[in-house]
């Protein structure tokens, strides 16, 4: 059994930023410029998503740290993650 024929009956959740100038892959700066750095975020998000939505999943779920605008794509349910650190955000998006 390949991991496609597997995708039918599982889950994924996506844990993602909105891809704003300062507040993502601030490490990459420099060489990068704030800007740039945003660009690549959702450049990488949106690569990810298309990946994951070719794969079939029975159940797709993007959690954002606001509102998801643009990214989610068509039969994916959103959630947004409340505030905190990362074991705060990461358990609702599971249930």
């Amino acid at each position: 059994m390949t991991f496609s024929d597997r995708a039918g009956s599982l889950a994924v959740v996506v844990l993602a930023k909105r891809p704003i100038a300062g507040r993502v892959k601030t490490r990459m700066v420099p060489p990068l410029t704030y800007a740039e750095a945003a660009d690549l975020a959702a450049a990488a998000l949106r690569d990810t998503l298309r990946a994951l939505d070719a794969a079939r999943f029975a159940r797709s779920v993007l959690s954002f740290d606001s509102d998801v605008g643009g990214y989610r794509p068509p039969g994916w349910a959103a959630h947004q993650q409340p505030e905190g650190g990362l074991d705060r955000r990461i358990v609702p998006a599971l249930q």
